[in-house]
């Protein structure tokens, strides 16, 4: 599924995501240009076909970012 420009997404915690332009797409999914909260970020939006165990993936996901980043390098952009 293609996400149309202008297609709105709340996150988890309550923040608006608006999709501005798909930059491309690859085997998981599609990465789209987007306005998060009034600022420009990157947005990688999975296919749920693609993954085998979609809730495992998440849960995977959402461990990641309470971890946070992987480099020493905290500066948020």
């Amino acid at each position: 599924m293609d996400l149309p420009k202008g297609y709105t997404i709340q996150t988890k915690d309550l923040k608006k995501v608006t999709v501005d332009q798909k930059l491309g797409e690859g085997g998981q999914g599609a990465v789209y240009r987007v306005d998060y909260d009034g600022k420009p970020k990157a947005l990688k939006w999975y296919s749920g076909k693609k993954l085998k165990s979609p809730a495992k993936f998440y849960a995977n996901l959402e461990n990641n970012i309470k971890i946070g980043r992987p480099t020493k390098n905290k500066r948020q952009t």
